[in-house]
Formats: C-alpha cells, structure tokens, sequence
C-alpha cells in the first residue's frame, strides 16, 4: 500500500515533513479501505506549499480552494480544504511509509459535507474501521 504509483510520486516531490499531508482518499487507501486511489490530495502550509507554487500554477478548486495541479493532474495540492482548519490536519497526521496522512476523523468529516455517494461509502467504511479499532484497544 505504501508502494502505491502515486504515493511515490509524492515522495518525489520531497515536501518538509510538517508542512502537508495526504488527504482525501489517500489514507483509505494506507488503511487498507480501498483498493486503488487514481489521484492524490494534499493539503499543504508553508515551504512545501511554496514549492507546490513553484512546480505549477494556482488554480481554482471547483469549491473555490486554491490548487496546484501537478504531473497529469493526478496529484494536487491545496492551500485550504472547504474551510476545514488545514494546520490541525497537518499537524495531526500520522507518518506512515515515510508520508504524511490526516486523521481518518478528518476524512470522515470531510467525506460527509461532501456528501456524494462515493463519499458517503466512504464514510461507512471509515466508521467500521473506526468501530473495529476501538473494539481492539478495549481488548
């Protein structure tokens, strides 16, 4: 899951530890809720956002976040997420395969004000996740 084509594309890029993570779909894919992601989200502060604006332009996300689109567009980085507060998320994620991940609570919640039927799977599949860790920790 680490390996995945993507994942290694965004080591490439070389962004600082603490200044972005993997969003979106990427962390169902490390937990191992889904088989496949075809893109890569990112939020990002600081020198790795500098570096996002370097490598590409600033675009409009269609939810009005700035975005860097890079490669094919299968990676983008974004400066703001729908209002969500990008420093918690950064600075809660977990290193994982060398990469930075938010929080599947921070997913979920994401997912739900989305609220699309591909996001909404995904909300269910978190939660059982979620549900089946907290079993295990009572253990």
């Amino acid at each position: 899951m680490y390996e995945h084509t993507l994942l290694e594309k965004v080591k490439a890029l070389r962004f600082a530890l603490g200044d972005y993570a993997v969003f979106g779909s990427g962390p169902l894919l490390v937990h191992g809720l889904v088989e496949d992601i075809n893109d890569v989200d990112l939020v990002a502060r600081g020198v790795a956002r500098a570096r996002a604006r370097s490598l590409g332009p600033v675009l409009v996300a269609p939810k009005g976040d700035p975005v860097v689109r890079l490669g094919d567009g299968d990676i983008e980085v974004f400066a703001g997420w729908l209002g969500m507060d990008l420093e918690a998320i950064i600075d809660g994620a977990a290193i994982m395969g060398g990469l930075p991940f938010a929080q599947l609570e921070d997913i979920r919640a994401f997912k739900r004000a989305l609220g699309r039927q591909k996001n909404l799977g995904h909300v269910l599949l978190i939660e059982e996740h979620l549900r089946g860790r907290a079993s295990e920790q009572r253990l």
